[in-house]
């Protein structure tokens, strides 16, 4: 007699969720042309390693590691060309939201000051504003040449790096559509002018990492709301000097130049910002309060909230 055993049915094992297609191996190949929407710059994928692809976008740069759920075929692929279109109208809805929430009129205006700028220096462009532009007279003559492009998403006017003498400006125009404010208040504004005061009287040239936002008056002209976000001076500072800023600012730290604000240095080699303080003569003392940390950790001391 023959046991049988119970027939079993064979069934086909489900298939796997395979997600989309840039994701699935063997998609990307060297010598694609890809982009990384909503941004359409060109690039070309050098290596791929898993999920992983090597895009360059000049070889003077060399290659740029990037996962493969950040890049989409730029032409020829159907599913990546769909999702980028996706990812670019989304991009624009948020862009309008964003924007709206100045009015038409503001943006008019904001526009008409863009356009009426003249470029006045180059590498980096600089810019002052044109005779015709509604700005407070101040500014055409006291900014003329400092205004730099910015990309703060904002009516932004300009970023200025310079060594502009901006209590000054605050003293004689404070009443003429200039405000200084430090919206991040990590440390207050009139704590920073004392600074920026206490080096300068010790021979210094301060410089404010300051972004001009267009501030519409009530006579319908523009004045200017700085945002302040850091203070930097060009090389080491004496140790009496440097004691003064620190009781007010908290320690400082040292950054390699910036091709922004410095064209005529040579790019040097970034720095251990974790390691101590050293004075260097080709680098620049500064504090950075706005939470980035190109500049390092800054722990001020507690701020009192005096104000000017």
């Amino acid at each position: 007699m023959k046991f049988r055993l119970p027939f079993r049915h064979r069934t086909a094992p489900a298939a796997a969720d395979t997600g989309p297609a840039w994701e699935q191996p063997g998609h990307f190949k060297s010598g694609d042309t890809v982009h990384m929407p909503p941004d359409s710059v060109r690039e070309t994928v050098v290596w791929v390693e898993g999920d992983l692809v090597g895009v360059e976008f000049h070889p003077r740069f060399g290659p740029s590691s990037v996962g493969t759920s950040d890049v989409r075929h730029l032409e020829g692929c159907e599913p990546c060309m769909v999702d980028a279109r996706r990812q670019g109208e989304e991009e624009q809805a948020r862009e309008e939201t964003y924007w709206a929430q100045w009015p038409d009129e503001d943006r008019d205006l904001y526009d008409r000051v863009m356009e009426g700028r003249v470029v006045v220096g180059d590498r980096p462009r600089r810019y002052r504003f044109g005779d015709r532009t509604p700005v407070r007279e101040w500014m055409r003559t006291e900014l003329d040449g400092h205004l730099l492009d910015d990309e703060m998403p904002s009516l932004t006017m300009g970023r200025i790096w310079d060594p502009v003498d901006w209590p000054r400006l605050e003293r004689e125009y404070g009443d003429d559509g200039l405000t200084i404010i430090n919206p991040w208040e990590t440390v207050l504004w009139p704590t920073i002018r004392s600074a920026f005061v206490v080096l300068q009287q010790a021979g210094y040239s301060p410089a404010l990492d300051a972004s001009v936002e267009m501030d519409r008056l009530d006579d319908g002209t523009i004045g200017a709301e700085v945002i302040v976000s850091a203070l930097m001076v060009d090389g080491p500072i004496d140790a009496d000097t440097y004691g003064q800023a620190v009781a007010l600012l908290g320690d400082a730290t040292e950054f390699p130049h910036t091709w922004l604000r410095y064209e005529s240095y040579p790019d040097r080699p970034g720095r251990d910002l974790s390691q101590p303080y050293q004075p260097d003569e080709r680098n620049v003392t500064g504090w950075n309060w706005s939470g980035g940390d190109w500049m390092g950790t800054f722990n001020p001391p507690a701020q009192e909230t005096t104000s000017h």
